[in-house]
């Protein structure tokens, strides 16, 4: 039997009535025990959810290496018995056991417990097709569910023996390090392809999109031209394909240049027509609440700046309502950090823009956002008067902190902006 819940239930058992010549195999270092002989078998399940806590912290069951729980007298007992090899051939019965339809049924319902333990095990057994079969798994699921934390803890693990991955997931790398701030990574890993290799359309238009990006958040000289010439190439690469697929990509590429009109060119006024045009195609395709929110989102910003503030207002509330249910991406903070600037530009009582940004912070840390921690650290910085002991007078050994975790960013414009102001 599979397990149905990895991290509640200790194990199912497969009892058997005992006859004679019977034997006990324990499969060890899983979340599965069986004890086998050829009698006829009866199933138990066992849920320890309120014990196994306690029987943790009290040393009764032990956390293996994958992750998973058992008795601490079968740990001890059977560890000490088994040579290298046979440690290493358990592992891989316990990855073959998670090859069961059930638990491939999970891993496609998105289970990212039961692809950790696959991945735990396949380590520990030197397995290299499997860990690197488990790698691309979590690294496509934590690419969809927009989690670039975990996508490079799994990346930066597997990439020093494996190189093999294919070019959407070598993209995704390009994604991950530049939403977690750092460009010049971002910027080396999407080098090493040629986007004129990819045979995908849509997979080429997706490195030209993320490279202009991380190209526009490098600060460097030219940083402000190139971008537009690379989504320009993006767009003309997706027009030559008219295929009804590639909608998602080319209204993409559109939202991406109206930012670079609104935040490049600062000329929001021009930007505000091509947004509320791609948030009204956003409509027309299925799945695609969130990139309709980040949308909306730019879209209140450059009526911020031209000082429509209760369509500004209106819009963000707009995004934060069509985010998806349990999202992480950097947006959902970002949305906190937006309408408190609105707040302040509506003159709103001190406590709620106070409010509104701690509400920034509390998001940006959840969902690991760190660049817009360093940010809106420094918005509470100077609304708070830290720093001051009296009217008049400033001590910067506070500021130096706060200064200290937005320079780790510098080379992102958005940050380098916040530390120059």
């Amino acid at each position: 039997s599979e397990l149905q819940s990895p991290c509640n239930l200790v194990c199912r058992l497969l009892l058997e009535k005992k006859q004679t010549n019977q034997y006990y195999c324990i499969l060890i270092f899983s979340i599965y025990i069986f004890f086998n002989d050829t009698a006829t078998t009866e199933i138990y399940t066992l849920s320890l959810h309120d014990a196994l806590p306690i029987w943790i912290s009290t040393g009764l069951v032990l956390k293996t290496d994958a992750g998973c729980v058992m008795p601490a007298g079968i740990a001890e007992t059977i560890g000490r018995g088994l040579s290298a090899d046979e440690l290493r051939e358990s592992h891989r019965l316990a990855h073959a056991f998670l090859d069961g339809d059930v638990a491939l049924r999970r891993i496609v319902e998105g289970r990212e417990d039961i692809l950790l333990a696959r991945w735990r095990h396949a380590q520990a057994a030197a397995w290299p097709e499997k860990v690197l079969q488990n790698a691309n798994w979590l690294l496509q699921l934590y690419q969809a569910q927009q989690r670039p934390d975990a996508f490079v803890g799994i990346f930066e693990q597997v990439i020093s023996r494996h190189r093999e991955l294919p070019d959407p997931l070598r993209i995704g790398v390009g994604w991950a390090y530049l939403t977690l701030g750092d460009s010049q990574k971002a910027t080396a890993w999407l080098d090493e392809i040629n986007p004129d290799d990819i045979p995908l359309t849509a997979e080429a238009a997706s490195w030209y999109m993320v490279r202009a990006e991380a190209e526009k958040s490098s600060g460097l000289p030219g940083s402000k031209e190139r971008p537009r010439a690379i989504l320009e190439r993006a767009l003309a690469v997706l027009e030559e394909d008219d295929a009804e697929n590639n909608r998602y990509q080319r209204l993409r590429c559109r939202h991406d240049l109206a930012r670079l009109t609104h935040f490049f060119d600062h000329n929001p006024a021009a930007a505000i027509p091509e947004y509320e045009q791609v948030a009204r195609e956003w409509n027309t395709i299925a799945y695609a609440k969130l990139d309709r929110a980040i949308t909306l989102r730019n879209l209140a910003e450059a009526l911020m700046d031209v000082g429509r503030l209760p369509e500004a207002e209106a819009r963000a509330a707009e995004a934060r309502r069509g985010m998806p249910h349990g999202t992480r991406h950097v947006v959902y903070s970002e949305l906190e950090y937006l309408a408190g600037r609105i707040a302040e530009k509506q003159k709103q009582p001190k406590g709620d823009i106070l409010r509104r940004f701690r509400d920034c912070r509390e998001k940006a840390l959840l969902t690991n956002h760190l660049m817009m921690v360093a940010i809106v650290d420094s918005r509470l910085f100077w609304l708070e008067d830290r720093g001051q002991s009296d009217p008049g007078s400033f001590s910067d050994q506070e500021w130096q902190t706060v200064a200290q975790k937005l320079a780790i960013f510098e080379r992102h414009a958005w940050a380098a902006r916040v530390l120059t102001d």
